[in-house]
Parts: structure tokens; C-alpha cells; sequence
């Protein structure tokens, strides 16, 4: 057990050396040169670099994710955040120390490589995907506000044999809004208000 320990101490020593040795870089100008308000000009890799930097800031999806990725590679090193804000409703937003910016974060305003692209929203919002290529989706129905939008599916008759449908809010990911029901009728109670859905028949194999 004290094997143990003591290698996670080394383990904990080792990490926390190569933080300060990346706040030091950093401080010295080490990092990226980015776009936007605290950049000047394009965003450049920087020349004669030694490390690349990433940043956690919590702001969910897949930035962790890609952080994991990039720390793979001998060349990136973890930059450590910090408290940027907190907005009225009480939710923190994070930043890299010092708001520097960095090689990769979730946040973007910081980020030389950014993980969002411009008009992704016609790829995620699966109403705007419906829209943007109808040829290639389930016929598509809209629920906003528990009522139907346009066009809306027939009901059918209670002997009718059960089919699904599923119920999908628009924004949301990961099947953490999907639910099916037997009927179309059905799918308006499954609504929350305030929120929008699309709603499509399953289609036979």
C-alpha cells in the first residue's frame, strides 16, 4: 500500500511540474497566436514551438473528448482553467488561466482550432435537417409548444396493430429526448411545452 502511494505522489508531483511548466511557457509567450478580441490578426500555429496546448473548460459535447485525443500525441500538454464568469442563472463558464488563448478548448473564444462549424446548426437541429434534405429523412412531422405545426399525421383506428413512433426533440442529442409511442394520435401528450419535436414513423426493414 505504501508502494501505492508513494507512486501516485510521484504521479501527482510529475503532473503538477508539468502544469507550472506550461503556465510558465505560456507566460512567456509560448502559445498560439489566435483570432478574435484577445488575438491579433489570422489564427497561426506560431513558429518554433515546442508544445501545443488544450484546455478543459467544461463546456460538455465532445471538448473533452477531443482533449483526450490531443494529449495523446507527444507534443500537447495540458493547460489548466479557471473561473470566467458567472451569468444570472448561477451556470460558471470557464476559461484557460489567465483568459489566454490556446491550441484547443471547448470554449471557443479562446481556441485557435475551433470544434464548432459555421452552420452546423442545419446538421444538428433535426428540424433543419429535415429541411435541409427531406429526400433523405423519414417523412417529418413538427410538434412546438404541445401543438402540431403544419401538416400533421392522420390518426388511426384503436384496432389499428401498433406501430412506432418516435418523438425527438429538436436540440437535443445522444437519444436523451427520444420517445416512441403505438400511435400518432399519442405523440402530442408525450410533448413538454415550451419545447420543439419532430415526429416520424418508423420505417420497415
Amino acid at each position: 500500500k505504501s508502494k501505492d502511494m508513494g507512486g501516485e505522489i510521484k504521479k501527482s508531483n510529475f503532473e503538477m511540474a508539468v502544469l507550472r511548466e506550461a503556465i510558465d511557457d505560456m507566460g512567456k509567450g509560448g502559445g498560439p497566436p489566435i483570432a478574435g478580441p484577445i488575438g491579433s490578426g489570422p489564427a497561426q500555429v506560431g513558429e518554433s514551438r515546442k508544445y501545443f496546448y488544450c484546455t478543459d473548460c467544461h463546456v460538455g459535447g465532445h471538448g473533452q473528448r477531443f482533449c483526450r485525443y490531443f494529449l495523446k500525441r507527444p507534443n500537447w500538454r495540458v493547460f489548466p482553467s479557471e473561473k470566467w464568469f458567472e451569468d444570472k442563472q448561477g451556470q460558471i463558464s470557464h476559461c484557460p488561466i489567465g483568459k489566454r488563448g490556446v491550441d484547443f478548448t471547448d470554449e471557443t473564444y479562446f481556441s485557435r482550432i475551433a470544434m464548432h462549424i459555421k452552420g452546423r446548426i442545419w446538421l444538428e437541429d433535426k428540424r433543419k435537417l429535415y429541411e435541409f434534405v427531406p429526400d433523405l429523412m423519414p417523412y417529418t412531422y413538427v410538434i412546438q409548444n404541445s401543438q402540431w405545426v403544419g401538416e400533421r399525421p392522420a390518426d388511426v383506428p384503436d384496432d389499428t396493430p401498433p406501430w412506432p413512433w418516435f418523438v425527438k426533440e429538436t436540440d437535443r442529442n445522444w437519444g436523451t429526448s427520444v420517445v416512441c409511442c403505438a400511435r400518432p394520435q399519442q405523440c402530442l401528450g408525450l410533448a413538454k411545452p415550451d419545447a420543439t419535436y419532430v415526429v416520424q414513423k418508423h420505417i420497415p426493414k
